[in-house]
Formats: structure tokens, sequence, C-alpha cells
């Protein structure tokens, strides 16, 4: 898949934290951005202190740190996102496909 835009990169999902939004396996299109240009709803993708990729929502800024959330989450991520978390938003998602037992 290419996108035309440099620094842009591919993720997959592990887990339920965004379902029912995006399932276990979905594949991503992660494409960066200026922090200045986030907003409440985005979908952005930020590494966490194991330097794992994390996508979820934004729920709240607090001027130069975010606080996000998985959709299926209870509660907000304990760490806030800063800027030299952020990898990205996501622009495109592909779901993966269904198993054979299911519609």
């Amino acid at each position: 898949m290419q996108s035309g835009r440099p620094g842009s990169i591919l993720a997959r999902s592990s887990g339920i934290s965004m379902e029912p939004v995006y399932s276990d396996g979905t594949l991503f299109l992660i494409q960066p951005t200026a922090w200045g240009d986030l907003k409440v709803g985005d979908i952005i993708a930020y590494r966490n202190p194991a330097g794992q990729i994390i996508v979820h929502r934004l729920i709240h800024s607090y001027g130069d740190h975010w606080l996000a959330q998985g959709d299926n989450n209870n509660a907000p991520d304990q760490q806030m996102v800063t800027p030299q978390d952020l990898v990205g938003v996501v622009e495109t998602s592909i779901l993966p496909p269904h198993g054979p037992d299911e519609p």
C-alpha cells in the first residue's frame, strides 16, 4: 500500500482495545501529522515507554499533552501522549477478513 507521503507507516493491531471500531488484526495506515493539528476524537498512534505503537482515540488536551483511550477500555491510558511519543494519525484502516465460521 502506498500513500505517497513520506514517513507514513503500516501497523497491525493486536488486541481488542478499539473494538467495535477496529478489531484484532486490523491494518492501519498511519500518517505523520503536526502536533497543533490534533483534535479531540482523532485516532492516533503513539509509542509507549516500551516502544510499542498504541492506536487509541484522543479524548482531552492538556496543552502540551494529550489523554487517549481505547474505545473498548473503561479508563484512559495511564501515559499522557507528548509530541515526542506521537507517530501520527490513522488515515486508513483495513479490517481483517472474517473467519470461515463468521458471516
